[in-house]
């Protein structure tokens, strides 16, 4: 079997973002969405007006290496915010998180050994998030932008240089990304996000990188919501 999805060749990946756009408070939504970061679950609940809680997980692993070799990339996260909704039913949300995650990595394709090919490590993410999006510029959905900022503090606990294993990197990143939603059901919707991943680390001295990414994160899924939604 081949390996689960793409980002087993990466040190870190990022989640597809969590954009609920609420519009009132007592609003629950559920969301699952796969495809080149692995499988994502996201859920959202705003308990009263312009108060928002998140926690959202991820998970990869590829399939077709025995262990001790498999590659894995796992996270959870948490973030608090405030929403605010426009009277032409536009939404504007902002967010704070905080997370951690572990991740296996190597390259099968490179062998070349003065090039970051093999890693393993945890790491410690802090990050701030801001969406922006309308449930009136599509017909029974809503289409929006999201950026999302934040510092990945990685331990290294293996890797191909010795200089890197018990270390700790910080990782600068910038995320923008591109989402839609659209209704299925009055309460089901297909989900997709299409986004970048800027990251410090990439760098062209091959023996000063210190870290590996998938640049280009899209994922498709679907959401539950519940909950009243503003009239």
């Amino acid at each position: 079997m081949t390996s689960c999805l793409v980002s087993c060749r990466s040190i870190y990946t990022p989640t597809t973002p969590n954009t609920p756009l609420f519009q009132n408070k007592k609003q629950i939504q559920i969301e699952s969405t796969a495809f080149t970061n692995g499988l994502n679950l996201k859920t959202a609940y705003t308990p009263i007006n312009h108060l928002a809680i998140q926690l959202n997980g991820q998970y990869s692993q590829e399939f077709d290496q025995p262990n001790p070799n498999r590659k894995y990339h796992q996270y959870l996260e948490g973030a608090i915010g405030t929403y605010y909704c426009f009277k032409n039913n536009s939404v504007i949300e902002l967010y704070g998180g905080y997370g951690q995650g572990a991740s296996k990595f190597g390259d099968p394709i490179i062998s070349n050994e003065t090039l970051l090919v093999r890693a393993k490590g945890h790491y410690e993410k802090y990050y701030a998030q801001i969406n922006f999006g309308s449930h009136k510029l599509i017909d029974d959905g809503l289409i929006g932008v999201c950026i999302r900022a934040g510092n990945i503090r990685y331990s290294y606990t293996d890797a191909n240089f010795n200089w890197l294993i018990n270390t700790t990197a910080d990782h600068y990143a910038l995320e923008p990304y591109f989402f839609i939603n659209n209704k299925i059901t009055k309460r089901l919707s297909f989900v997709g996000n299409f986004g970048l991943t800027m990251i410090q680390g990439l760098s062209n001295d091959p023996y000063a990188a210190t870290m590996r990414t998938s640049i280009l994160n899209i994922g498709f899924g679907l959401r539950l919501s519940f909950g009243n939604k503003t009239e």
